[in-house]
């Protein structure tokens, strides 16, 4: 109950110090403007400067109206980018648990090949080409039988018997 009256009383001056506030523009004998609510001091000119009246009681609920739907809107924008964080973070976890997994069992299955691969080498295959025939010199042979000029030694020449 407190603050209703308190509020009220704040409406209330407020509408009673709205009239009474006026502006005067105040240029010194240097050309500097100046804005004030008194009266401009000695040696400058002045002039009042016109105000907006203040918005009406309408216009203010529609402002407070337009600043909630903003502040909803930007809430709800807030809770979308959220929203949109999470799902990429939850990606990025559930690719980088699917490297995981994939290297992990690339491990085991290079491990597994390791553990099937003998653990002596064979060595390694050299062609073998064939060899060319060597040429022989012609195998001369002693003829059989008689030879026409009679019996003769291995050097050639006859004996005498």
């Amino acid at each position: 109950m407190q603050k209703l009256l308190w509020g009220w009383g704040i409406c209330a001056a407020a509408l009673w110090a709205g009239p009474a506030l006026a502006v005067n523009k105040c240029v010194d004998a240097q050309g500097k403007v100046s804005y004030t609510d008194g009266p401009c001091p000695a040696g400058a000119r002045g002039n009042s400067v016109d105000l907006l009246p203040p918005p009406s009681r309408e216009d203010q609920q529609e402002a407070v109206r337009r600043g909630q739907a903003w502040r909803d809107e930007a809430r709800a924008l807030d809770a979308r980018q959220d929203a949109e964080l999470a799902a990429r973070r939850r990606a990025a976890e559930q690719a980088e648990a699917q490297e995981a997994r994939q290297a992990a069992r690339a491990a085991a299955q290079a491990q597994q090949d390791e553990s099937l691969t003998p653990r002596y080498y064979y060595p390694v295959p050299v062609p073998v080409y064939p060899q060319r025939p060597v040429p022989q010199p012609p195998v001369v042979r002693k003829p059989e039988g008689p030879t026409p000029m009679g019996k003769v030694n291995g050097a050639g020449f006859k004996r005498q018997d």
